[in-house]
């Protein structure tokens, strides 16, 4: 743990070294629940709620939701049903 002058403010800098870090929430010792947990290089989440977020690459194993979706069908021939696609009109006007 440090702090150290950067600028008019300070800069804080806390560092744990462990095989596992978490944070526990429940008063019941018997009954805690992990909402924050590293194992591995791994980061564990149990709910979040994120604002904003770059994601460069994303695998999603289960489903994707959102209150407004409408599914795309894509039949064995490789025709997409119920597809809107949103295409600037630059690049509909763009002479080839």
């Amino acid at each position: 743990m440090s702090i150290e002058p950067s600028g008019n403010s300070y800069k804080s800098t806390v560092v744990f070294a462990a095989e596992q870090f978490g944070i526990y929430s429940g008063n019941n010792p018997g009954n805690w629940q992990a909402a924050f947990f590293v194992y591995n290089g791994q980061v564990f989440i149990r709910s979040a709620l994120i604002q904003e977020a770059s994601i460069d690459f994303a695998k999603i194993t289960d489903s994707l939701q959102s209150a407004n979706f409408i599914p795309v069908v894509v039949d064995a021939d490789g025709i997409y049903q119920n597809l809107v696609a949103r295409i600037p009109w630059e690049t509909l006007c763009r002479q080839r």
